[in-house]
């Protein structure tokens, strides 16, 4: 699936998670403006270039702009991120991948270069490969084996909500990241900051 230098050994796809409520925004991010197309809409054109597979997850009932994505819903609502990668992770194994690049509809200045990174830093003895910003991981900016797919279940049953928290149960590696590229879009003014950034190129 993947056209990303990786292990021959190794499918991966492309995930997009949607489903938090976006309270700080005011308003749906997935369908804000963004050049010609919505965030979600330019994650998924990004993704694409690099994966055959993208997998949008959204929450029961959302609605999404228009994409060229394969749309899966979580079981339960707001449950947070790590219900999304559990989500994500099920639907990757059904379609016969090996490993997942997970993100979130907030970071659109995610380039290809640093995803294809990303995925060359799996190998043998790893459940992650973290994008690191020079402080802190970011478990949104990540490849992850879906082997994770019944840790982040048991990790859910119990209660646990936080990804930073589980993904420190998880054997990762590390890339070092641009921290402009890891830039999350909480507010309405991030957002329009992140606007005028891109309109300057």
């Amino acid at each position: 699936m993947s056209e990303t230098p990786a292990p021959e050994t190794e499918r991966v796809c492309g995930i997009v998670l949607v489903g938090g409520r976006s309270r700080r925004m005011g308003s749906d991010k997935s369908a804000l403006p963004w050049g010609s197309s919505t965030l979600l809409g330019a994650i998924v054109d990004t993704l694409r270039g690099v994966f055959e597979e993208v997998v949008v997850v959204a929450a029961p009932g959302q609605r999404l702009p228009e994409v060229a994505a394969r749309i899966v819903r979580d079981e339960v609502a707001d449950e947070g991120p790590l219900r999304g990668l559990a989500t994500g992770l099920a639907a990757a194994v059904e379609l016969g991948a090996t490993a997942t690049y997970v993100t979130a509809t907030d970071t659109p200045n995610v380039v290809a270069a640093l995803i294809r990174s990303l995925v060359r830093g799996l190998n043998g003895d790893v459940d992650a490969v973290l994008a690191h910003d020079g402080d802190r991981d970011q478990p949104l900016v990540a490849v992850y084996r879906t082997t994770v797919l019944s840790e982040a279940r048991e990790a859910l049953e119990s209660g646990e909500r936080s990804m930073m928290r589980f993904v420190a149960g998880l054997r990762v590696a590390r890339v070092q990241a641009d921290p402009a590229q890891l830039v999350n879009l909480n507010t309405r003014r991030d957002f329009e900051r992140a606007q005028r950034r891109a309109a300057r190129g």
